[in-house]
């Protein structure tokens, strides 16, 4: 339970305060730190989180109408990278101890 709380805390940090690159990094920081005792269930709120952002928001609107890509899609992609090598890294694993047996 703690975990999870930690990665959404994380999440959280990442989109609240996406004009800051020291929260951005602090957040990605921890959870990849993390990754060594996530399970499924961590990996599908990761994947959910990602495709969230990068499917629907990628842009953010000022006031004055003008409108960017929002600012934390890098911490964004580089999550969505690592989260790839992690999962086929596990995959190649799955079928290394299935040829083992």
């Amino acid at each position: 339970m703690l975990r999870k709380n930690l990665i959404y805390a994380m999440l959280d940090t990442v989109e609240e305060y996406q004009f800051s690159s020291v929260a951005c990094q602090q957040a990605l920081m921890v959870l990849d730190i993390m990754k060594i005792i996530m399970q499924d269930e961590d990996i599908q709120i990761l994947m959910a989180f990602i495709k969230h952002n990068l499917n629907d928001n990628t842009y953010y609107s000022f006031e004055s109408g003008r409108r960017t890509t929002q600012a934390h899609l890098a911490t964004i992609i580089k999550m969505g990278m690592a989260l790839k090598k992690m999962t086929v890294e596990q995959e190649e694993g799955a079928w290394d101890d299935f040829e083992d047996k």
